[in-house]
């Protein structure tokens, strides 16, 4: 029976199936794959306290080393994926619905920290962390190099497998083979949605302020804006009260841009639409080879209720068709270890 552990940098990626502050990541679809694996012994936590070298297959979520309030792990990730090198595990490292390139300038920017120790002694007051800030640069360095070379599994939406190497190679890892899984394909719709008549609106969900997109765009619809405390946006506490209070309610959905060569990369805004018979509108580049996803935001500001249906119905065909099933996330998964 193979041994496999999900661990990471984050807290999401060592504690993927809390039931607090939820939300649809890479880590938490790797979590519902392999606690239903039958034929291998699972675990799932903090990443000091396990032995990589003690597994056949270590899941290690990766997120920007220079943020240790939200890495704060990072170093204990380090130090024993170096001792893993000594070792048969096969480490694959795999990274959340995020911007992947914040990863590349982690990296650097610790390298170019004076002195690491002074900001890993701001988390870590009750022990010695010389040993951790000692593996945090080495390992960074030997990752930004190519010497350490890793399988990498990078959530792409179905559609856009074929961009996985554009958008791997903004992370600044020259020694990783990228692997493309979709890896929305691991949930199942939320239940007991609620079903509610639907009003002319644009959602718009994130902790960004992208104020001069939504202006550039003049929509006509309201723009509903939720998680920038910057800009005084709406808050809702997890992603599934988002889901529940705001997308059922209104017909738009709107994916803002990503950097252009990030778009294709993995976000759950389109499975969510296709839950909550919304209608998702996104940049060029994000889904190009979707024609059901083409249709531009004015066109639609001009629809009756009836052709606004009609074209939810035929984007919920479209990411159905395009994307991955819970099937095929699982075998990729199984295949790896």
């Amino acid at each position: 029976m193979k041994k496999v552990l999900l661990t990471g940098m984050t807290s999401n990626q060592c504690k993927a199936n809390r039931t607090s502050n939820t939300f649809y990541s890479g880590s938490r679809a790797l979590y519902e794959v392999l606690s239903k694996m039958e034929g291998v012994e699972f675990q799932h936590g903090n990443p000091q306290d396990y032995d990589f070298a003690e597994f056949d297959t270590v899941f290690v979520g990766l997120y920007a080393m220079n943020s240790l309030g939200s890495a704060s792990r990072s170093g204990n990730v380090c130090e024993q994926l170096l001792k893993a090198t000594k070792s048969h595990t096969h480490v694959i490292l795999h990274y959340d619905d995020w911007h992947v390139h914040s990863f590349r300038t982690g990296v650097n920017a610790m390298l170019k920290e004076k002195n690491p120790r002074r900001l890993y002694s701001m988390f870590f007051k009750d022990r010695n962390i010389d040993s951790m800030v000692q593996a945090v640069m080495e390992w960074a360095s030997r990752i930004r190099s190519g010497e350490l070379k890793y399988d990498f599994l990078l959530p792409m939406m179905g559609w856009a497998s074929h961009k996985v190497n554009t958008v791997g190679g903004t992370m600044g890892i020259p020694g990783a083979f990228f692997i493309p899984y979709d890896y929305c394909g691991a949930f199942s719709v939320m239940d007991n949605l609620p079903v509610q008549t639907k009003e002319r609106g644009w959602v718009l969900a994130t902790k960004y302020d992208y104020s001069e997109y939504v202006n550039s765009k003049n929509f006509k619809w309201p723009v509903i804006r939720y998680g920038c405390k910057k800009n005084g946006d709406n808050y809702l506490p997890t992603e599934e009260d988002m889901v529940r209070a705001a997308y059922t309610k209104y017909w738009g959905l709107i994916s803002h841009p990503y950097p252009a060569k990030l778009r294709g990369q993995g976000r759950d805004k389109f499975m969510l639409a296709s839950w909550t018979n919304s209608i998702i509108i996104s940049e060029p580049g994000e889904a190009d080879n979707v024609p059901e996803y083409a249709v531009q935001p004015a066109d639609i500001e001009q629809m009756s209720d009836q052709e606004l249906q009609s074209l939810a119905d035929s984007q919920k065909k479209a990411y159905t068709r395009e994307s991955w099933s819970y099937e095929k996330v699982a075998q990729l998964v199984r295949d790896l270890i």
